[in-house]
């Protein structure tokens, strides 16, 4: 529930009356509006979740937030991102705390072994004996009198030259989500092909005959998490090269699957960034797919959700 209606109220009302036979699962739950409802139903179980939001800071409006969720006797997190789960944890609050994004569902994810992706380009009209690359982007827009996409497709230009400058003609990159202008300016570049948009079988399937999944995000998008897309080209055996990969929650196996680079800021990021994209093209043999999608299966499927959830009402219910 994100919403503010004043009906929610009347709803949980009604809900709450039977007791632990009910779970109050919120999303955004650092939205001043949902805190009537922690008032007033301290008793209840919840598990709260929020997207794309910074850790409390110690303003007066995150203390009296700080200081309600403390009154909530059973309490769950699922956090997207390593820092709000640090954070959290520092004050202590809820009965369990759970690095734990939304899910995909990995039988719609094509598991394609490097050996195997020649026969999806050549249905794809894709080049064999190229480094195909990818990326899911967002088209920029102006801010500050500068070009900005949280996703970091700004930095693009810079990204593709760089790693044209070492391969030369021996590289496509396929850019997802972008249009218009930036589009064709990409598109001018030299092999790169975009997409403003696609239907998601083909874009899953353009993904899986890839060799890498790029995501150079900006720093602003660090409390996202690691993404759904990350997610899914992992699922499907692709090594990814990307900041968000530092929420994964093993990170011991971080190597076997990509490169987690920082998260970008500036021209000079985005240079370094490329460097470590080439890097990762030179060591395209040391991945380990089979890895990556035992990793999917494991952490982000709806199956490994769905045991998430059970573990945490039962570690409510224990308190």
């Amino acid at each position: 529930m994100s919403g503010g209606a004043d009906y929610l109220d009347d709803i949980i009302k009604k809900l709450t009356k039977y007791k632990d036979d009910v779970v109050l699962y919120i999303h955004e739950y650092k939205n001043i509006r949902q805190y009537n409802i922690f008032k007033n139903y301290k008793d209840s179980i919840y598990i709260l979740q929020q997207h794309s939001r910074g850790p409390f800071t110690y303003n007066i409006v995150s203390l009296y937030k700080i200081n309600i969720l403390r009154t909530l006797k059973r309490t769950g997190f699922f956090v997207l991102s390593l820092h709000e789960l640090i954070s959290l944890k520092s004050m202590k609050l809820g009965n369990i705390i759970k690095l734990r994004p939304m899910a995909v569902n990995i039988s719609e994810l094509p598991y394609v072994a490097p050996e195997d992706r020649c026969t999806i380009r050549h249905a794809l009209k894709l080049p064999c004996d190229k480094v195909v690359l990818s990326t899911y982007v967002g088209t920029p827009y102006i801010r500050y009198n500068r070009l900005y996409d949280v996703k970091g497709s700004h930095f693009l230009p810079i990204i593709i030259n760089v790693i044209k400058k070492h391969l030369n003609n021996n590289i496509e990159f396929l850019v997802f989500g972008v249009s218009g202008f930036f589009k064709d300016y990409l598109e001018s570049l030299g092999n790169v092909r975009v997409f403003p948009r696609l239907p998601r079988k083909d874009f899953l399937t353009y993904i899986s005959a890839s060799d890498i999944y790029f995501l150079p995000a900006h720093s602003d998008l660090r409390f996202a998490g690691i993404g759904v897309t990350v997610m899914e080209a992992l699922g499907m055996g692709v090594p990814v090269v990307s900041p968000t990969l530092i929420h994964m929650p093993d990170l011991d196996v971080v190597d076997d699957v990509g490169v987690v680079t920082p998260y970008l800021r500036s021209v000079g990021d985005a240079v370094r960034f490329a460097r470590q994209l080439l890097y990762a093209i030179e060591n395209l043999s040391t991945f380990k797919p089979a890895v990556a999608r035992e990793i999917v299966k494991k952490f982000y499927s709806w199956e490994s959700f769905v045991n998430d959830f059970k573990d945490t009402l039962e570690n409510i219910m224990d308190h």
